[in-house]
């Protein structure tokens, strides 16, 4: 009788054992599907970011104005309405930018990913470097992606 309640007793902890291995590898599956779901959530969440400033240049006509006369190389006179409206525009399109960079660099976004937004960026950048108004966005954006778009931009 002895003999075989530790037959029982054995076959119970290699069914436990098993139960334990299938319950890992179904919480590795779980982990690994929700990682793939925040990254797509964290993805169209930038995304829905560059769309909302997209909108307001779109919308507001003197936005678009000003930042038209910027792309074409004219920029505002310091002090006035328009200096600080650009400034605000800018502003924002880089927060954009930083905060898919920080995204990107916690693995949040695949390379092919961060590439659609880095070409734009450094597009961004190469306006903003010939118009030699960085200090107008340098003040606003983290420390790494200067150093990011400067050695991967120029």
């Amino acid at each position: 009788m002895k003999e075989k309640l530790q037959e029982y007793a054995l076959l119970a902890e290699i069914i436990s054992a098993f139960a334990v291995v299938i319950t890992l590898l179904i919480l590795i599956v779980e982990v690994r599907e929700n990682t793939d779901t925040l990254k797509t959530s964290s993805y169209q969440s930038q995304l829905e970011k560059f769309n909302g400033w997209r909108e307001v240049m779109l919308l507001e006509q003197q936005n678009m104005d000003i930042f038209l006369l910027y792309s074409q190389g004219k920029i505002p006179d310091q002090g006035t309405s328009e200096y600080i409206r650009l400034n605000f525009i800018l502003s924002t399109l880089w927060g954009n930018y930083d905060s898919a960079y920080a995204s990107f660099k916690s693995g949040m976004f695949e390379d092919n990913e961060w590439n659609r937004i880095k070409v734009s960026m450094c597009l961004e950048y190469e306006t903003m470097h010939d118009r030699k108004i960085e200090d107008i966005v340098y003040l606003r954006i983290s420390s790494d992606l200067i150093k990011y778009i400067e050695s991967e931009c120029s």
